[in-house]
């Protein structure tokens, strides 16, 4: 069974240490309910942008969990036990023309396939719309490959928003912004290079 004793404040490790044995596959009956808490804690992170990327970690396991994954699901439920709920609130604002979205990217965050994190908020005024952690689907070379690769998902994410919202009968234009100025850089190329 799972046993948690104490709270933490924080719902993943950077650095988590790994101690003999931890690479070890769990048992069938074990492995069966870690994937069964792992399918609980995505549904839960739909909405709770604070364990998004902890449970993406968690998921990553689903298939050949092992004790190194079982470490970092014990680690989200003691955050859970100090966090059981988030609330968002929407508070009355004035209808919007512009949605803002964040994007960012950990490069080569993940030590055993150094593939990246793409992260994204998206915000219509103060109103989480949406938020995402997701691992690349290819090893970035560099910071700033990393960094496109978010900037690319945040804009199809945004895009995917202005369409719904302009079925419904409302226009939104849409606003990316990063902190990489390489990905600016090649994201406002236009035309072809000689």
């Amino acid at each position: 069974q799972l046993h948690i004793q104490k709270g933490v404040i924080s719902p993943a490790e950077d650095n988590p240490t790994v101690e003999e044995g931890d690479e070890i596959k769990l048992p069938a009956t074990q492995a069966s309910l870690y994937r069964q808490i792992a399918a609980r804690l995505n549904y839960l992170a739909q909405d709770r942008p604070d364990i998004q990327y902890a449970t993406k970690e968690v998921c990553r396991g689903m298939s050949e969990p092992t004790g190194v994954h079982w470490k970092r699901m014990k680690r989200l439920g003691r955050y859970l036990l100090n966090n059981p709920r988030a609330v968002m609130q929407f508070e009355w604002q004035s209808p919007q023309v512009q949605i803002h979205a964040y994007s960012d990217s950990d490069f080569a965050g993940c030590r055993e396939t150094a593939k990246s994190t793409s992260g994204g908020v998206i915000m219509i005024g103060s109103h989480l719309i949406k938020s995402y952690s997701s691992t690349q689907k290819t090893v970035a070379l560099s910071s700033a490959e990393a960094e496109l690769t978010a900037v690319v998902k945040c804009s199809c994410e945004t895009i995917g928003i202005t369409q719904l919202a302009y079925d419904w009968g409302y226009e939104l234009i849409g606003n990316i912004y990063t902190d990489s100025s390489s990905a600016l850089a090649v994201v406002k190329r236009k035309g072809q290079e000689n």
